[in-house]
C-alpha cells in the first residue's frame, strides 16, 4: 500500500452487540488501516478484542450512565475507532477533538473503495489450494456434465469447509492466547 493513502472503513452499526461475529469476520477479511464504528451502543461488558483483532489499537468512547440519565435513553451512542498498529496514533481526550478528527480524515483521506483481498489473511495455503481445485471441478461439471466431476467437487467442498473451520478456529485460538 502506498504510504500516502489510508484505507478507511466507516459504518453506523446501530448496536454492535447483536452483530459481533459478523463485524469480526468482516474485519478479518479486509485489511483496513482505520475502522470507525458509530452508534455502537457498547458499555464495559463488551471487550474491544471481541470486535477487533489484534492488528489494531482500539479507541472507544461508550455512552456514560450520566448521558443515559440526562437523555432518558437506555441505549444509544458510542464510537469505536481502530487504527492499525503500524500507524502511529493516540487518543485525543478533548471534547472538541471529534470535529478535528473528522476534518483531518476529510482533508487527507482519498475517496476510493479499497481493493478487496481474494481470500482472508487467515486462510492457509492448503485451504486456498482446495478452494481453487474445488472451483475448477465445479466449472468442469457445469461445462461437461460429468457426474465424476460433480462427485469430486462435492468431496472438495466438504474438505474446504473442514479446512476453513480449522483455519478460523486456529486463528481465534491464537488471538485468545495473546496477552
Amino acid at each position: 500500500m502506498d504510504k500516502l493513502t489510508l484505507s478507511l472503513f466507516y459504518q453506523n452499526v446501530r448496536g454492535v452487540k447483536s452483530k459481533i461475529l459478523d463485524i469480526y469476520k468482516s474485519i478479518l477479511c479486509n485489511n483496513y488501516d482505520v475502522i470507525c464504528l458509530t452508534e455502537t451502543w457498547l458499555d464495559d461488558t463488551v471487550c474491544s478484542k471481541e470486535l477487533i483483532d489484534d492488528r489494531y489499537i482500539v479507541y472507544r468512547r461508550d455512552r456514560s450512565d450520566l448521558f443515559k440519565e440526562k437523555y432518558n435513553k437506555a441505549y444509544g451512542g458510542g464510537v469505536l475507532v481502530a487504527v492499525r498498529k503500524t500507524i502511529k496514533s493516540y487518543q485525543l481526550t478533548d471534547i472538541q477533538s471529534s470535529g478535528i478528527f473528522f476534518s483531518i480524515i476529510e482533508k487527507h483521506t482519498p475517496k476510493f473503495k479499497p481493493r478487496k483481498a481474494t481470500y482472508p489473511f487467515w486462510f492457509s495455503r492448503n485451504l486456498i489450494s482446495i478452494l481453487k481445485e474445488k472451483d475448477r471441478y465445479h466449472q468442469k461439471f457445469k461445462k461437461y456434465g460429468n457426474p465424476r466431476d460433480n462427485d469430486t467437487f462435492s468431496l472438495l467442498r466438504g474438505r474446504a469447509k473442514d479446512a476453513m473451520d480449522k483455519c478460523f478456529y486456529t486463528y481465534i485460538s491464537n488471538i485468545e492466547k495473546k496477552p
